[in-house]
C-alpha cells in the first residue's frame, strides 16, 4: 500500500509544506498554530485545526507533499476512499494556503 500512495503523485503537480512562520502546539487535545516573527504581521491571532487538519498540518511539516499524496495518505489514515475525502484535502489546501500557513513550493 505505502507504494502505492508514495507513486500517486503526478509529476509536475504542486507541493505544499507548512510554513516555518507558524509553531504548533496541542492544547487541551486541540492542535493550534501560532505565527511566529514577521508572520505576526500577517497574521494577529492563532488558528485551531480539526482533526483532519491537525492530521494533514502534521505530514506538511515533515516535508512537501502533494495534494494527490495527502489525500492518499488521509484515505488511508481514516480508512475512506480517495474521492470521499479529496474534497476536504482541496478545502483545507485553499484556507492554508490563502492565510500564509502552507507554502506551495516547486515540484
Amino acid at each position: 500500500m505505502e507504494e502505492a500512495i508514495q507513486s500517486s503523485g503526478m509529476q509536475g503537480e504542486a507541493q505544499y509544506r507548512a510554513n516555518p512562520g507558524f509553531v504548533t502546539r496541542e492544547v487541551v487535545g486541540e492542535v493550534i498554530a501560532v505565527p511566529v516573527g514577521e508572520q505576526t504581521k500577517r497574521l494577529n491571532g492563532m488558528v485551531t485545526f480539526s482533526e483532519t487538519g491537525a492530521f494533514l498540518w502534521k505530514l506538511l511539516a515533515e516535508g512537501p507533499h502533494t495534494k494527490a499524496r495527502l489525500t492518499a495518505l488521509l484515505a488511508q489514515a481514516c480508512g475512506k476512499q480517495e474521492a470521499e475525502i479529496a474534497e476536504d484535502v482541496d478545502a483545507f489546501l485553499q484556507k492554508a494556503e490563502a492565510s500564509g500557513l502552507i507554502l506551495r513550493v516547486d515540484a
